[in-house]
């Protein structure tokens, strides 16, 4: 993953090998609607006003939306995905370690 800033503020990641992402998918009065659960071999993310403003999925991406209804967690969950909020970076510093 490869992350790049202009002043400070993130502009864009890319990410390569194996992307999985799983995002909700909202009608116009915010009510959720679905999930999205997509796979790729990259992805690109343009942020705006530090929200993502495009998401783009490359090389053949593989995908489907479940109805909130029919959504279940274990579904849903990344594969091989390890939460470790402890080796999260607190500093631009960190990042450098």
């Amino acid at each position: 993953m490869w992350a790049y800033f202009t002043n400070d503020t993130l502009q864009k990641i890319e990410m390569t090998g194996n992307v999985q992402a799983v995002y909700y998918l909202k009608n116009d009065k915010k009510k959720l609607q679905g999930a999205n659960i997509i796979e790729s071999a990259s992805l690109k993310i343009i942020s705006k006003e530090q929200k993502i403003n495009q998401a783009t999925f490359v090389k053949k991406p593989k995908g489907k939306v479940i109805p909130i209804k029919d959504v279940n967690p274990k579904e849903i969950e990344l594969k091989g995905f390890s939460w470790q909020i402890n080796r999260k970076p607190k500093s631009v510093e960190d990042l450098m370690k």
